[in-house]
């Protein structure tokens, strides 16, 4: 096999058909439709489907890649919809010229992460585009998962405690440290994991789980400014019990960047009833992905996202406008 990628890897003949037997299909396994145009699955009645694009920049950083978080980020919008996931397919787009080593490292990423979370890659596709028109790779996977239960689309009420499964605005900082690491030295890493561990502590309180997210883009505010457009009900969120990291804070003082709207990527935010909310950050607490999990505000009826500062101030968290940090997913 040749060291870099080149155009006839996706030209449909010999080289693209050697490239996703010894990588892709090797890798993933044999249940890789790679012999027909498409995979032959097994569902139950009622499905979940979700697709997501994935252009970090870096490739790789602290905590992660682009592979494990393209498995990763849709096992996630799977497992907060209520759905359990089952399949992935994986399309790429790859630059002539693009690393044979670094391919089999995030593709060796994907497969790892696609195991530890029992899913299946079963088909996907190949694109080669001309040096300096992708920046290296870029990578589209669609999921689909099965309801154990009815679907829940559930919306905030007021009353309601919303509660984050841990500290927030990681991911974004630790890609922001990763590119500007000529002037930081830190050893903060990206949160980038999956949810689906946490399902299970999270199953015997489903009937009090209202709407659950997880705030990639645009972070813990744009998220709960989703929850408000669905439910006509505002939040008041408690500064002091919001848990940042303190390396979090100290990149977000230095670049001026607010960790409300920075993303996380093995989070989950959520509104429940507020009289299961202590039992949910408790049970949540025991297991290692949710050792930060917080109780952090309350729906009110007024239609705005708040935050309660000390000495009874009390500011207006806006929906997020400009994009403050560009390609982190």
């Amino acid at each position: 096999m040749r060291d870099t990628i080149s155009l006839s890897h996706g030209n449909g003949g010999y080289h693209m058909r050697t490239l996703i037997r010894d990588m892709f299909s090797r890798k993933f396994g044999t249940s890789l439709a790679m012999d027909y145009d498409s995979a032959v699955l097994t569902v139950s009645e009622r499905i979940a489907v979700t697709t997501d694009t994935f252009t970090v920049k870096p490739l790789f950083f602290n905590g992660g890649d682009i592979g494990k978080l393209a498995v990763c980020g849709t096992v996630n919008d799977l497992v907060v919809s209520g759905a359990h996931p089952n399949y992935l397919t994986c399309a790429l787009v790859i630059e002539e010229g693009f690393s044979i080593a670094e391919l089999g490292r995030i593709i060796d990423s994907m497969a790892s992460e696609a195991k530890a979370n029992d899913v299946s890659i079963v088909t996907g596709d190949t694109k080669v585009v001309p040096k300096h028109e992708a920046d290296g790779i870029f990578i589209n996977t669609t999921g689909i998962g099965v309801f154990n239960d009815a679907p829940s689309r559930g919306v905030m009420k007021e009353g309601d405690a919303i509660i984050v499964t841990g500290d927030i605005g990681r991911h974004g900082a630790a890609i922001l440290a990763h590119r500007e690491c000529h002037r930081l030295s830190t050893t903060l890493a990206s949160d980038a994991a999956s949810l689906l561990p946490l399902m299970n502590v999270l199953s015997p309180f489903r009937n009090s789980i209202r709407v659950m997210h997880d705030p990639t883009r645009g972070g813990l505010a744009q998220t709960i400014h989703e929850f408000i457009t669905a439910s006509g009900t505002g939040v008041t969120l408690e500064s002091d019990a919001i848990p940042i990291a303190e390396p979090v804070r100290g990149i977000c003082e230095l670049f001026g960047f607010d960790a409300l709207y920075l993303a996380c990527e093995g989070r989950a935010v959520m509104a429940v009833d507020a009289d299961a909310a202590d039992e949910i950050v408790s049970s949540l607490r025991k297991h290692p992905l949710g050792r930060e999990a917080a109780r952090i505000g309350t729906a009110t009826p007024e239609k705005k996202l708040l935050m309660a500062m000390p000495y009874g101030v009390r500011r207006q968290i806006e929906e997020l406008g400009e994009t403050p940090l560009p390609r982190i997913c």
